[in-house]
């Protein structure tokens, strides 16, 4: 869900409203909460890479340091770990949102919609519209660490892009595929598996 909101249950037009995020102090908040942020980040990483476990503690601290700022600034962690205890280690190092192990379906709906193929990988949202500032949010973040461009936008000079879920609806109500070779219809499957078996 990106972009506008499909429906009054769905923002971005890709992510129900009421699913659960889990919180770093171990409670839950629902994703309907994410459009309270200015910017929205999502992070495709994973503990079992080298990479992401170097660059997770630079971004906490870019994280932390923008939020003290009073920045409308969130993150979703959405892991690529190989089981949900590996999944649970990492994230107990992150100070930001993670969506659920178990959503599996959905994990891999969104890194084919973002055309994410290698971790770690940042993608910088407009937390209102779900309109894309940059795929490449790790860049971003380490050249302003502080935030003092933020929200990096087109005035920073970072033009945001059309919502590609927009673009993935478009496609989808004529069964054409958007870009990452996922429908719209292929998404809402994977949101509701229930839903999908009984077509």
């Amino acid at each position: 869900k990106t972009g506008a909101p499909a429906s009054t249950d769905k923002i971005y037009g890709f992510l129900p409203s009421d699913v659960q995020l889990l919180t770093p102090n171990g409670g839950t908040t629902t994703a309907g909460t994410l459009t309270g942020s200015k910017v929205l980040g999502l992070y495709f990483s994973a503990h079992w890479c080298p990479p992401c476990r170097g660059f997770t503690p630079k971004l906490a601290e870019a994280y932390r340091n923008i939020k003290s700022a009073g920045k409308a600034f969130e993150i979703v962690f959405v892991s690529s770990d190989k089981s949900e205890r590996q999944f649970a280690d990492y994230f107990r190092e992150m100070p930001w949102l993670a969506m659920p192990y178990a959503l599996r379906d959905l994990k891999t709906g969104l890194s084919q919609m973002f055309g994410v193929t290698g971790i770690p990988a940042l993608i910088l949202l407009d937390g209102a519209t779900g309109d894309l500032i940059s795929k490449d949010g790790r860049n971003v973040l380490m050249s302003d660490p502080q935030g003092a461009e933020f929200p990096w936008s087109s005035s920073s000079g970072t033009a945001p892009a059309m919502n590609p879920f927009a673009t993935a609806a478009a496609a989808g109500s004529s069964g054409g595929r958007a870009a990452g070779g996922i429908t719209l219809a292929d998404l809402q499957k994977a949101l509701n598996p229930k839903s999908a078996q009984e077509e």
